[in-house]
């Protein structure tokens, strides 16, 4: 009985570390995503045994590749204390999201992309930046920025 309590404890404590951090916010560059539809409608029903969805048929819409870049001069005027600017190239548009590393603290500075500007420059030394969080980051993280403007 003493062995099945051990086992059963091990199991458990394993189970609890299975969830990796997060390393860093930032992918590899150059990275390539692809978005694409699903012409077929899910059944989202609950009834019924051994539900299967069908992911067959996927129609490619956009490849989207992500690049990282240092701020031009104008850039880092229009958005005080960006460090990095994530450029986003498809075939639909290309976006950049403009952010800022404090130690291992990011924060969303701007974000730049056909017809949409936004500019979190607001506040006192960048105290109006979207904080996404420190990194590594462990689940279950939870953000909450009220500074934000």
């Amino acid at each position: 009985m003493k062995i099945k309590l051990l086992f059963t404890f091990l199991i458990i404590s394993f189970i609890s570390l299975a969830q990796n951090q997060i390393n860093s916010f930032y992918g590899t560059n150059g990275s390539i995503f692809s978005a694409v539809a699903n012409p077929n409608t899910l059944n989202h029903g609950a009834g019924g045994v051994n539900q299967n969805w069908n992911f067959s048929g996927f129609v490619p819409l956009s490849n989207t590749t992500y690049t990282y870049v240092a701020p031009t001069t104008s850039e880092s005027s229009t958005y005080p204390g960006t460090t990095n600017v994530i450029v986003s190239t498809s075939t639909a548009a290309t976006g950049k999201m403009f952010t800022k590393a404090a130690g291992a603290t990011i924060s969303i500075t701007g974000l730049d992309s056909a017809g949409l500007n936004i500019n979190f420059n607001g506040g006192t030394g960048g105290s109006g930046n979207a904080t996404l969080g420190a990194f590594p980051m462990v689940y279950p993280f939870s953000n909450t920025d009220n500074n934000v403007s």
